[in-house]
């Protein structure tokens, strides 16, 4: 792949990331924004998930060969896949946030838990 074309690559999934963080605006770095969250302190923890395109595509690499099981909370998705980077690479942070947008990305529907940052997934 060309210079050029890993530019538009990138460029091309920045737009999805801004799409679907458009279609989901109460997803942040975190999770899900609710009471564990101070509405002043969302915008800059949702500022960060836009930067975690790594962490985003390394979510979506992991879920090509893993299914998320029903009983999967994203934390515990979060770990998993940081594990798996680990038997890969050096440990690679995923932050809860990129966890539920990698799955997002890749056709997961959440299910939204009560008070908390978490979900789990449907497809």
């Amino acid at each position: 792949m060309s210079d050029t074309e890993t530019v538009d690559a990138l460029f091309a999934f920045s737009r999805e990331i801004k799409e679907m963080l458009d279609h989901y605006p109460n997803l942040g770095d975190f999770g899900w924004a609710n009471r564990c969250i101070p509405e002043k302190e969302f915008a800059a923890d949702r500022n960060k998930l836009y930067g975690r395109l790594r962490e985003t595509k390394t979510a979506i690499r992991y879920l090509e060969f893993h299914p998320i099981p029903k009983s999967k909370s994203s934390y515990g998705l979060k770990h998993d896949i940081e594990c798996w980077t680990e038997g890969r690479e050096e440990r690679q942070y995923i932050s809860n946030g990129a966890a539920i947008l990698g799955a997002l990305l890749y056709g997961y529907t959440p299910k939204y838990e009560p008070d908390s940052p978490n979900c789990r997934f449907r497809r």
